[in-house]
C-alpha cells in the first residue's frame, strides 16, 4: 500500500465541511491502495479512523494578537473591549479591522503554523517513504507548506482547493494585496502536479490563472456509512433547516412569503405545518417571522446535539436548503446538500442562481427541486402538502444510483486515480 501525507490544519474541526471532505478522504483512501498520514494543527481532539494523525503546536495569528491584548481567545474582540462593544457596528471600526487583517494576516491566519508543520513534514518524509502529498485549503498556508516539502523532496503533490484562493469573488482585501497574493498563488502552485476543486465553474476560474496546470473537478460528498435505513416520520407537515444561515448570501424570506400566502388562501392548515430552524445565530429571523405572521408555524430551535440534528433531518417531511442567490456565486455548492442525501428526505432548495450546480445535482439525483420564483415555491409546497394529506408522508424519490455518485467513496476514488497518475507505477 502506498503512503500519502495529507496537510490540513483544519482537519480537527469535526463540523467544518472542509474537514468533513478531508475526513472522508482519509477514511476511504485505503480502499484504493493509499494509506494516509494526516499532518494537522494540534487541538487535543480525539480522531478515530484507519489513518495516523500527527498534530503539531499552533496558534493562529488572530489568537496570537488576542493573547498580547489579554483578551479571551475564544471570543471576538468586539465582544470584549468596551469601546468595541458600543461601536461594533461602526463602519470605521470594520474598516480598521480590515486594514489590520490586510497587513498582519497574510496570506491567512494559519501562517504561524508554517514553521512547525515544515519541521514535522521534513522529519516524516526523511524518515519514511511517501508516494504523494495532498494539501487542502482553506487555509492556504497548507499549500505553502506542501510547496516547500515538494521543492525539497520531489514527492508528487496534489493541491486541493476546497475554497478558491485569490479567485474567490468574496476576496475582501485591496486590489494591491490581491495582485501581490495572485503572484504568491501562482508561484506556490506552479510546483503542484495536479490541482483539484469542488465544482466545474471553479475549475474554469482556476484555469484562467493557472493556464498550464491540470485542473480537475471533484465535488464534496456524503459518508455512505451515515445513510438512513428509514425512520418513522412525524404526524405534522414538517420542513427542517439545519445549520448556519449566511445573511448576506442566503435569504429565507421567499419561503416565508409563500407560507403566508398559502395560509391566507386556505391552501394549508397552519395547525398541521411546522417549519423548524436548527443552528446558531438564527434569532435575526424573528423579525421576518413576525412580518409574515408565522409565529405559530416557524420555530427557531437553536443549537442541538449533532445526533439530534441527524434525527430531525431523517424524520422531517422536507429538508430546506437555502442556496446562494447571486450570479457571482456560480460554482458554490452548499455542502449541506450532501449531508441531506443521507437522510433520504426530499430537498427543497430556494435561492439558487439560475443554472447553478445545486439545480444540476438535484435534477440528476431526483432528490429534490431547486426553485427561485415565489409562484413556484408556493406550487411546490402546496403539492407536497396535498401529498402529505393524501398519503401521510411526502415520498422521497431520489435515484440512489445517481445519489451514490456523490458519496465520499466515489469522491475518494477520483482522488486516488489522480494520485496513481502523478505518483506513477
Amino acid at each position: 500500500m502506498r503512503k500519502v501525507l495529507i496537510i490540513a490544519p483544519s482537519f480537527n474541526q469535526i463540523q467544518n465541511i472542509g474537514s468533513v471532505r478531508l475526513r472522508g478522504l482519509a477514511k476511504y483512501l485505503p480502499h484504493y491502495g493509499w494509506q494516509p498520514t494526516i499532518l494537522t494543527a494540534g487541538h487535543s481532539s480525539q480522531l478515530v479512523g484507519n489513518f495516523r494523525v500527527i498534530e503539531t503546536p499552533y496558534v493562529d495569528t488572530l489568537t496570537h494578537w488576542k493573547k498580547k491584548l489579554n483578551l479571551n481567545e475564544d471570543k471576538q474582540a468586539c465582544e470584549q473591549v468596551e469601546f468595541l462593544k458600543k461601536h461594533k457596528e461602526s463602519i470605521l471600526l470594520n474598516k480598521i479591522f480590515d486594514i489590520f487583517e490586510e497587513v498582519f494576516v497574510y496570506p491567512d491566519a494559519s501562517i504561524r503554523w508554517y514553521p512547525t508543520a515544515i519541521e514535522e513534514g521534513r522529519k516524516l518524509i526523511n524518515e519514511e517513504h511517501f508516494d504523494a502529498i495532498i494539501s487542502s485549503s482553506a487555509p492556504v498556508t497548507s499549500h505553502l507548506i506542501a510547496h516547500q516539502l515538494k521543492k525539497e523532496s520531489g514527492v508528487p503533490w496534489l493541491a486541493d482547493m476546497r475554497d478558491l484562493w485569490t479567485q474567490n469573488h468574496n476576496y475582501k482585501y485591496s486590489r494591491l494585496r490581491k495582485l501581490r497574493e495572485e503572484r504568491l498563488e501562482v508561484n506556490t502552485l506552479k510546483l503542484a502536479d495536479a490541482i483539484t476543486t469542488v465544482s466545474a465553474p471553479w475549475s474554469v476560474k482556476l484555469n484562467k490563472l493557472h493556464k498550464s496546470k491540470r485542473i480537475s473537478t471533484i465535488t464534496n460528498g456524503y459518508d455512505p456509512d451515515l445513510m438512513s435505513n428509514g425512520n418513522h416520520l412525524g404526524e405534522e407537515f414538517t420542513i427542517a433547516y439545519t445549520g448556519t444561515i449566511y445573511r448576506q448570501y442566503q435569504d429565507p424570506e421567499p419561503l416565508f412569503k409563500a407560507l403566508h400566502d398559502l395560509v391566507a388562501e386556505g391552501t394549508i392548515n397552519p395547525r398541521e405545518v411546522s417549519v423548524n430552524f436548527y443552528g446558531r445565530n438564527l434569532n435575526f429571523l424573528c423579525k421576518e417571522i413576525e412580518k409574515y405572521n408565522l409565529e405559530n408555524i416557524v420555530h427557531i430551535k437553536g443549537l442541538i446535539p449533532r445526533e439530534e440534528v441527524i434525527q430531525e433531518q431523517r424524520t422531517s417531511q422536507i429538508l430546506l436548503l437555502l442556496s446562494w442567490n447571486d450570479p457571482n456565486e456560480k460554482g458554490v455548492i452548499p455542502a449541506k446538500i450532501f449531508e441531506y442525501f443521507t437522510a433520504k428526505r426530499p430537498v427543497l432548495s430556494i435561492g439558487e442562481y439560475g443554472g447553478g450546480e445545486v439545480k444540476k445535482i438535484l435534477m440528476e439525483t431526483s432528490a429534490g427541486i431547486d426553485i427561485t420564483e415565489l409562484s413556484a415555491i408556493k406550487q411546490e409546497i402546496a403539492k407536497c402538502y396535498r401529498e402529505f394529506k393524501d398519503r401521510g408522508t411526502v415520498q422521497y424519490r431520489g435515484n440512489q444510483l445517481e445519489v451514490e455518485k456523490y458519496s465520499q467513496i466515489e469522491m475518494t476514488r477520483k482522488f486516488a486515480e489522480i494520485l496513481d497518475e502523478i505518483a506513477g507505477s
